[in-house]
């Protein structure tokens, strides 16, 4: 069934509801693909109208301080994994889509989990430093904000968001099919467009705003993410590769 995106951060891409562009250069592999912007994006199972939703840094701050950084897959002196926390807020729904679309030019794993924050560092948390509360939301009063600017925080995986790719093909190789070729890429003919350039699209509908819907009153929320990669097993780094990332959050009911 097509979606209909109709909402995006900045105003930018008028089709896309909320909308995060990371570009993630590493070394490894000898080719590069690029992710056309079109349109149509991608296909959803019953999207509905989007309200005020918008993908943020994980305490609600301007997503421009999302970042990801270069990885260098030949570093046998880091870990072969990393996690980097987000946010999906804006104004109250029940339940809201979460999409993951990337290409797969270099052979990451992705998950999402939903974050844990604590105060003090435990194992394998990240530190997160809380930033000023985006000018986008200066209109909203969001009651997860406990903790001012400056406070360090600390973040972990908690629940894993198992959500399911749309359009993988059935070898395992973990290539898209051509299933949403022209939504991605329109006309431009599929002889032109390189397997790996090729997105796949991951994606879980029916993800609750808040824990307790019947006490929260409709109020603003957000709610953290982290999107974990995992290089495990990635030795080869002869070139600069790069992938592209879309993480989009829409309204559910």
């Amino acid at each position: 069934m097509k979606n209909k995106i109709t909402k995006v951060m900045h105003g930018k891409l008028p089709w896309i509801a909320a909308l995060l562009l990371v570009i993630i250069s590493i070394t490894c592999y000898q080719t590069y693909a690029w992710f056309s912007h079109q349109k149509k994006i991608a296909e959803l199972q019953k999207v509905k109208e989007p309200n005020q939703l918008f993908i943020s840094a994980a305490y609600a701050e301007d997503v421009i301080y999302f970042t990801i950084p270069k990885i260098d897959v030949s570093d046998t002196t880091k870990p072969t994994k990393e996690i980097y926390p987000f946010a999906v807020a804006g104004e109250y729904v029940n339940e809201f889509t979460l999409q993951l679309a990337h290409t797969t030019n270099v052979p990451f794993t992705y998950k999402i989990y939903e974050a844990n924050i604590n105060t003090s560092a435990v194992q394998n948390s990240v530190e997160y430093k809380v930033g000023e509360k985006w000018t986008e939301f200066a209109t909203l009063t969001f009651d997860q904000r406990t903790h001012p600017a400056g406070t360090m925080l600390y973040l972990t995986r908690g629940t894993e968001v198992q959500g399911q790719y749309l359009n993988e093909t059935s070898s395992g190789s973990k290539l898209a099919s051509n299933k949403y070729h022209e939504e991605t890429f329109g006309e431009y003919s599929k002889t032109y467009v390189q397997d790996n350039a090729e997105p796949l699209y991951w994606q879980k509908s029916g993800i609750t705003s808040v824990p307790d819907s019947s006490s929260w009153g409709a109020k603003p929320f957000f709610k953290t993410f982290v999107l974990e990669i995992d290089w495990t097993g990635l030795t080869e780094y002869n070139n600069k590769e790069t992938d592209v990332i879309y993480i989009s959050a829409y309204r559910d009911n």
